[in-house]
């Protein structure tokens, strides 16, 4: 399948992105540390963090660090990396090691597909990769998913169903969809 460049995937599902990265947000207090992946709804998130204050973000979005950069009071940290310039990500096969050092409060990730048996997946290994050092560290692992995640299957997995904490999705999702979730017993909140 063809991936799309950011800005794009920027315009898809737009407002549940902004719906799921709303709720994302109510997870934030003052004082955390949290991942946030070069995803476009973790991008819709950074709009709504600006306004945070003694929070510190790690990212691997360029976009993320560009809208944080006029935050105050929040501290941005990019990990470094070769750019994918159809996600506007940094990927690289040494920065998981850097990421496995850090600690931190919550990951928030998203991806390119999702389903209730496979998990989280990626088009490009190294995007996996890096997606699941950020999560390994992290006290607490949240998967911000639009329904139409659920339409594929790619390549390489991120996080296992397993391994996430809470699943944010927006009420688009069907109902195969739900019951499969359930069934996994995957924790979900509908948008």
């Amino acid at each position: 399948q063809l991936e799309l460049r950011f800005a794009a995937r920027q315009q898809l599902n737009l407002e549940e992105k902004r719906r799921v990265a709303a709720r994302a947000v109510e997870l934030i207090q003052p004082g955390t540390t949290i991942f946030l992946d070069g995803s476009t709804t973790a991008f819709q998130m950074t709009r709504l963090l600006r306004d945070m204050h003694n929070l510190t973000v790690i990212t691997t979005g360029l976009y993320a660090a560009l809208e944080l950069s006029f935050a105050p009071d929040v501290t941005t940290i990019v990990v470094g990396g070769i750019l994918r310039r159809r996600t506007s990500s940094l990927v690289d096969t040494l920065s998981p090691n850097l990421l496995r050092r850090l600690h931190v409060d919550i990951a928030f990730l998203s991806c390119r597909a999702f389903s209730a048996e496979q998990g989280m997946m990626e088009s490009d290994l190294r995007e996996a990769q890096m997606k699941r050092a950020m999560a390994e560290t992290a006290l607490r692992k949240v998967a911000l998913v639009d329904h139409a995640k659920f339409a594929s299957v790619y390549v390489a997995t991120s996080l296992l169903p397993e391994e996430i904490d809470l699943l944010i999705v927006d009420n688009g999702l069907g109902e195969d969809h739900r019951r499969a979730l359930d069934a996994a017993q995957i924790t979900v909140e509908y948008v």
